[in-house]
């Protein structure tokens, strides 16, 4: 979705206070997810605590995008096919992210009643 937001901010389609954040934002959260799973199947609790801070910035990247969004004006979301944005993807993504994130919570609780 990042790249999406940079070339419809060069297109003129949606301004830069909110494109270039949001558009960032996602980016790095994307690139660094298969680093995060990787480091969570190889590095025990170092991996568990990367996956918890991963989930936590891609919640807060969410929350910045949507109030970056809201006060630059969502008319330019609303009269465009961005609309499904925060109209379905920011929803999904951000059950997604509190799942994994309550997930992750009761594997390392389980993980220690057993040690």
């Amino acid at each position: 979705m990042g790249v999406l937001f940079l070339v419809e901010w060069q297109r003129g389609n949606l301004p830069a206070a909110f494109a270039i954040p949001g558009g960032v934002g996602d980016i790095l959260v994307g690139i660094s997810a298969p680093i995060v799973a990787f480091s969570l199947g190889k590095s025990g609790a170092l991996g568990w605590a990367a996956a918890l801070t991963w989930n936590a910035l891609g919640l807060a990247d969410l929350v910045f995008a949507v109030s970056v969004g809201t006060l630059a004006g969502p008319t330019f979301i609303l009269n465009s096919y961005l609309f499904i944005i925060p109209a379905l993807l920011v929803p999904i993504a951000v059950i997604l992210h509190l799942s994994a994130i309550v997930l992750l919570t009761r594997g390392i609780r389980q993980r220690f009643r057993t040690i």
